[in-house]
């Protein structure tokens, strides 16, 4: 397959291109002319079929979607194509091609549908009729994606230039912010950085490529009730009152789960005193890659036990996936613990996909140090390598009710030897939301606790 990139206009941002080697280019091309084209009724019909989607998505899984579908809904009754900033279409695919249909256009696009579940999006169009608008599916019998390696796994690590503005340029003031402000987390994207409040997106802050727009993008998600997208400096000047904003929308519709995961990052990132103690840290938050894989992670950490003699060790650091459950009652959606085993069991079973996200949440961990995003460590430990070498998983699962059967009925259902990672679930330090290897126990040992707990 050949590859390249280009700026779609209809989305506002660069996709990738990806085509078979037998197809010719110029198809290719028009085909992109089309797209950045796109006749505005049919597009009407695009994101009809993208709302069509979302509503029986969320019926499904409402657990996994609920914190966007009303701001979609309201946003959705006064512009439809506001839709379209739910979805993240990350290729334009061109499997086959018959000459005979040179001048038929054609949509195959795939990407991530950013804020609800586990599943990727599909979007495929022939002559300006609408072919499917769904979740993906394979074009052929075998994964379209199936070919493409490690190189090919979305990166998180941002660009040199990006950094350089954020430490010392245009987007320096967004960074002083974060520092000097607790309640914020920044997390990297690739292209793009997050600024999180109380576990809800603030910023979105987006390196835009594309030669006829500025060099960055920052949205305000309009469902808080603010509805305009700030220059960098109304930004950086006006955060209390974004913030206040989300103060009043959470009130009224929770996120515990989030605000709570938000929490655990600061304590083993970001408190002075703590973090350095803690034996893990966190790279990444909403890790998601969905590019023929479902890999999604609440929390990407690396554990370097907080030993005197192991901090001096560069190369020891190893990766641990948290998945966060906040409440029994996030025990009973589609998103099972068995879901999330098996799909980290599929991820880590080639080896090429570990290393090449080992090496990417190292530049991200790495670069997250820069930005002063990380206390307690000395400049020299920022040149620290995760090795993909024994991965483990570690589930939280936060204000669980002892007494509750819906725990323990969920972990006697599974069978640790199916798997070749070893499987944690995380205790309290006295109360406390630092991560120690001494308070991780199996699922042999939390059983026999609870049990022990009954008597």
């Amino acid at each position: 397959y050949m590859t390249d990139m280009f700026c779609s206009t209809v989305l506002g941002y660069e996709i990738e291109v990806m085509y078979n080697k037998d197809i010719d280019q110029n198809y290719v091309e028009k085909n992109i002319e089309y797209f950045n084209n796109l006749d505005s009724i049919f597009l009407e019909k695009i994101c009809a079929a993208l709302k069509r989607y979302f509503d029986a998505y969320y019926k499904i899984n409402p657990d996994l979607s609920e914190d966007f579908a009303d701001e979609l809904i309201e946003e959705y009754k006064t512009n439809s194509t506001s839709i379209l900033k739910y979805i993240d279409i990350g290729i334009y695919a061109f499997d086959k091609y018959s000459p005979e249909n040179e001048n038929v256009p054609v949509l195959n696009l795939t990407g991530d549908c950013e804020r609800n579940g586990d599943e990727q999006i599909t979007i495929l169009a022939k002559d300006n009729q609408l072919v499917y608008v769904g979740f993906f599916f394979y074009i052929s019998k075998k994964p379209f994606f199936e070919e493409r390696n490690n190189h090919d796994m979305k990166k998180r690590a941002i660009s040199e230039e990006m950094m350089r503005d954020l430490l010392s340029g245009k987007l320096s003031s967004l960074l002083r912010a974060v520092q000097n402000d607790d309640t914020l987390c920044m997390e990297l994207r690739g292209s793009s950085v997050n600024i999180y409040y109380r576990g809800g997106s603030l910023f979105k802050i987006t390196e835009n490529k594309c030669k006829s727009v500025e060099n960055y993008q920052i949205v305000f998600d309009s469902g808080y009730g603010i509805e305009n997208n700030p220059s960098i400096e109304e930004a950086a000047n006006q955060i209390p009152q974004y913030k206040q904003a989300m103060d009043v929308w959470f009130h009224k519709n929770p996120k515990d789960e989030r605000e709570f995961q938000q929490f655990i990052v600061r304590t083993n990132n970001r408190n002075r005193r703590i973090s350095n103690s803690t034996d893990y840290y966190i790279a990444d938050m909403e890790y998601a890659e969905t590019n023929g894989m479902n890999a999604r992670f609440d929390m990407v950490a690396l554990k370097w036990r907080s030993i005197g003699s192991e901090r001096k060790k560069l190369e020891v650091p190893s990766l641990a996936f948290i998945e966060l459950k906040y409440g029994d009652d996030a025990l009973k959606g589609s998103a099972s613990i068995k879901k999330h085993l098996d799909d980290l069991k599929d991820f880590l079973s080639c080896s090429e996909n570990l290393g090449g996200f080992a090496k990417d949440m190292t530049e991200v961990f790495r670069q997250k140090c820069k930005l002063g995003l990380v206390e307690g460590l000395q400049e020299n430990q920022y040149k620290l390598t995760i090795s993909p070498s024994n991965p483990e998983v570690i589930f939280i699962f936060a204000e669980h009710k002892p007494a509750s059967r819906i725990l323990k009925g969920v972990l006697n259902d599974i069978n640790p030897s199916d798997y070749s990672f070893p499987i944690s679930i995380a205790s309290a330090s006295m109360m406390g939301c630092g991560l120690y290897e001494d308070c991780m126990w199996t699922i042999k040992e939390f059983l026999y606790k609870e049990k022990e707990s009954e008597k």
